[in-house]
């Protein structure tokens, strides 16, 4: 007899959260797996692969929308300086919690005159990050973007 959800413990429902996500299982989704999912920022895969139905998947698939707009004014915005977005594609259907730009360390400040004059406002002015924000998304502008206080990539 399969468990149902609800009598699992986490470690039980994150296997079973990856069974759906890798191979397309259709599992039974309960408060601990949308949880689980979301804090490994899965969730629009995982509502998507077990096709619920409600209001958490349409308001995850607005967000997505919501984040695909950003990025669609942005590029447009950016038309002549040089960048790439990064850390946005990934092998799972996920809803970013932010937009991140690499842009040439020259060209920055013009980046956020173009984008300030779209309405984005400045949120916090690092070394190496600016983040602008707009109706309620963030928009970070790396010259050299890093983790952990380490630079992984160059502007």
């Amino acid at each position: 007899m399969r468990s149902t959800a609800s009598s699992l413990n986490d470690v039980e429902r994150f296997r079973m959260m990856l069974r759906a996500l890798i191979n397309g299982e259709r599992i039974e989704v309960d408060q601990g797996i949308i949880r689980l999912a979301g804090l490994n920022k899965v969730l629009l895969h995982v509502l998507r692969v077990v096709d619920y139905r409600g209001e958490l998947r349409w308001r995850q698939e607005d967000d997505l929308r919501r984040i695909i707009n950003v990025v669609s004014e942005i590029e447009d915005a950016l038309d002549g300086i040089e960048h790439a977005f990064i850390k946005l594609i990934k092998p799972v259907v996920y809803v970013p919690a932010d937009v991140d730009v690499l842009v040439e360390r020259d060209q920055v400040l013009l980046a956020v005159a173009k984008l300030t004059r779209l309405g984005y406002r400045l949120l916090l002015y690092e070394p190496y990050t600016i983040t602008l924000v707009k109706d309620g998304i963030n928009v970070d502008l790396y010259v050299h973007p890093s983790a952990a206080n380490l630079t992984y990539a160059r502007g």
